[in-house]
């Protein structure tokens, strides 16, 4: 709920999650431990969405 407030594009959500990947790929897990990250990072993100207006500051009652 704390990031209710914020606009959050899928465009937004994708640069996120390249930014979490490539933080990831630089830490020593195993491939199992990965996947499982990766797959909770992914739900996330995808349920962070809250906006497919490419200008969210066209939203009232959203920050940009």
């Amino acid at each position: 709920m704390r990031h209710a407030p914020f606009a959050v594009t899928p465009a937004m959500r994708d640069r996120w999650l390249k930014h979490m990947r490539d933080a990831i790929e630089e830490i020593d897990l195993t491939p199992q431990q990965l996947r499982e990250l990766w797959s909770y990072l992914e739900r996330a993100a995808y349920s962070m969405v809250n906006t497919f207006d490419e200008d969210p500051g066209t939203i009232p009652g959203l920050q940009p």
